[in-house]
This record gives C-alpha cells, structure tokens and sequence, in this order.
C-alpha cells in the first residue's frame, strides 16, 4: 500500500538511503530525472518549505515509496498479490507494478502537483475530514447543500466513519457546520483545494494530456484503482483511471474489503508515517498491516513472514502430521509404498537428523520436505483446495526465501 500527499515530512527514507544501495541509487535516478537533488529535498530541514510544495512533496513521496518497495522485494522478496495507493500513491504502486516506468511516474507526478496546485489557486475551494458520522450521513448533507445552490462533494470514503469532503469554501464550513450538529467532527483541511471533486474538471482534462504523452506496460501483479476500487483490466485503463481519480472520491474503504473477500489477510505500507496502517485497522481486523519505515520494522516483517532457521523442525514436524492426518483416496494402492511411505520416512528422517544435531538447519530443507509432502498429497488425490490448505497449515502462513 502506497500513501499519498501529506505523509511526508523532513528526513523520511533516510534509513533505507543510508543503509540499502538500492535506495540510493532510487533517490539519485529521481534527482537525474528532475534535476532536483532529492537527498538534500528530503532530508534537510532547511528544505522543509520546498518540501511541502505540492509538485515536490507528490515527487518525493514517488520517490521514497519507490525505494522503499525496492529494498522490500530485495530484503523480503514476496511478490504481492495486489498493490494499491492512495490518491497520488496510486501511481506510485502502478509504478512498483511495472506498468509505468520510474523516471516517468516522478515527471507524471510533478506535472500533476503543478497543474492541481495552479487550478486550486484559482478555485475558492477547499476540503475537511468528517469524524465519527456514518458515510450516508455525510453522502446526504452534501445531497442536501447541492439542492440549495452549493458545491460540495463527498471526496474520500475512508473508513466506516472517516470520511472527507470537498467543495468551494462557503459549501464546506456549512458542511461542518451541519456535522457538529449532528454529532460528528468536521476538521478543515489547511492550504488545501476542493481536490477529488468535480470542481478540479480542469486539472483533470490537462492532467489526461500529460497521461497521454507516455507509454505503459502490462502489470506484474494487479493494482486497485481509487475510482472503481478493483482491479485494473487492462494498461489500456491508466489514462482514464488517472484522470478520474482527481474529480471522483478516492474509494478505499471499498478498495480494502475487496481484498478481503479475495482472501489477503496481510498488507504492508510503503511509506512514511502510517497513515494507510490506520485506517485499514479502522475498516476490518481481518488484515494485518505492517508498517515498512524502520529498521526494527524491517525485522519484524522478516521474523513474521520469512521461514527462518528457528522454524525449520517444527514445519517438518507438521509435514509429518499432515501425511498422518489426511485421507487416502487413491483406490490403486499399488505404489503407495514408494510415493507415501517412503516420502514420509526421507522427512522423517531428515526430522530425526536436525533435531539429533547430526546436520546443520538448513532453508534447503523446508523446501525438501514440502516437495515431498507436496507429492504424498498429490498421490492421496486430495482436492487442491485440500492440498493447498495443507501446504499453508505447514508453513504457518509464512514463505519459503530461497537463497
């Protein structure tokens, strides 16, 4: 998950800039590309107010969730199911997903920062966050508002009771007027425009102009839009999703309980501060999120989700509890000598070999012992759903790293 504007803040990726080249060289590509230098941008704290430039603070953010997910897929190397950003981190993850190119992402975004920084300057408009109303309510007092004349839009759904609203600045005050009425919080956003709103028509139909200069790629791995929130079909969408996403409000509640009913139970953010870790954990406590911003972090996701050494006999003691406990459904048991027993005994004795110290733990060995449980399971005829369910009670939802 790829956060969007307002994550940032002074010194953030300077832990993975100063200990991983990969990140370096992600933050020196963004400097040759736009001629900025981004390590000085992102790290000074002279530079805090260039920092918080729209076009510089969308750019820095490509840039370190950029460098980030690298040293994610170098350190980690999982390769996700889906990616997803919010707002602008949508192009940072169609970015990670191969379908843009990198050097192109940070110019699309910096166009993109100047040209919505330009039209908001010229809109009296501006956006608050709603708290603590249900998104109906909030959905119907800018239903309301427009019948009487006003321009006013719900602009997010963010969680259950979190959502944010755009509109000219009249339109929102009396918005959050109505809010604290009826029992909510309305909270005005400063030195904001009337963003994912009809009201940036404009910045929206110059933007697709620049979207059309540059070419995309097929996706390594899907990605969520914000408008529709599933995934995309096709490159051929990157264009109009884009485009869409600056008039149309940024559907993450509903992008997040997609992957949930695709059955994703693990999630990490690529980027600073947390912000898309808290509010995945306002909308369901079905998915865990990982923070990706900190050494101690780092190790987390790796003790977490990587098979480590300490793991390694108690997975192929559940590999042996799992050739005892399933059901044969092969009839012909001719073979069954050579493709259960004997399967079972080379684990067993592999088991027997760590534990007595005779050799050393080995990663190699997990992948030794689930390929033959793999082809007992297989022998069995369990359904593959079966097999599958099988495989991750084994590896007790971590995976196999091979060096």
């Amino acid at each position: 998950m790829f956060p969007g504007v307002g994550s940032h803040y002074t010194t953030m990726g300077k832990y993975f800039y100063d200990n991983f080249k990969v990140a370096k060289e992600t933050f020196e590509e963004a400097s040759d590309t736009l001629h900025i230098d981004f390590e000085k941008l992102c790290f000074s704290p002279d530079e805090k107010e260039s920092l918080d430039k729209l076009e510089n603070s969308q750019t820095t953010l490509v840039c370190v969730s950029t460098a980030m997910f690298r040293v994610y897929m170098k350190e980690i190397g999982i390769k996700p199911m889906y990616c997803l950003g919010y707002s602008l981190g949508e192009v940072s993850a169609l970015c990670c997903a191969g379908a843009i190119d990198y050097s192109a992402a940070l110019q699309i975004v910096r166009d993109r920062g100047l040209i919505i920084s330009d039209v908001a300057s010229r809109l009296d408009g501006t956006m608050a966050w709603t708290i603590n109303l249900e998104q109906n309510i909030i959905d119907n007092i800018c239903e309301d508002l427009r019948a009487e004349g006003e321009k006013i839009y719900t602009s997010a759904y963010d969680t259950p009771i979190k959502t944010s609203i755009s509109g000219t600045s009249t339109a929102v005050n009396k918005a959050c007027n109505i809010i604290v009425e009826k029992g909510g919080i309305g909270i005005p956003i400063k030195m904001s425009g009337p963003f994912h709103s009809p009201l940036m028509i404009e910045a929206s139909l110059r933007f697709k102009h620049i979207l059309e200069k540059y070419q995309y790629r097929d996706f390594d791995f899907p990605v969520i839009s914000n408008v529709t929130a599933l995934p995309y079909n096709s490159k051929d969408e990157i264009i109009d999703s884009l485009t869409l996403q600056l008039i149309k409000p940024i559907g993450w509640q509903s992008s997040i309980n997609y992957l949930i009913q695709k059955g994703i139970d693990k999630g990490i953010e690529m980027g600073p501060k947390n912000v898309l870790k808290y509010l995945v954990e306002k909308i369901s406590n079905k998915l865990t999120v990982y923070a990706f911003e900190k050494e101690k972090e780092l190790k987390i996701i790796k003790d977490d989700l990587i098979i480590n050494e300490s793991d390694i006999l108690k997975i192929l003691g559940k590999c042996l509890a799992s050739v005892v406990s399933t059901k044969n459904r092969n009839d012909n048991n001719e073979h069954y000598q050579d493709c259960v027993v004997k399967l079972y005994n080379e684990i067993l004795r592999l088991y027997d070999e760590i534990a007595s110290g005779k050799i050393e733990p080995a990663i190699e060995s997990v992948k030794v012992a689930v390929d033959k449980l793999e082809a007992i399971l297989k022998y069995k005829m369990l359904s593959q759903i079966e097999q599958n369910y099988q495989l991750q009670k084994v590896l007790g939802g971590k995976f196999l790293k091979m060096k």
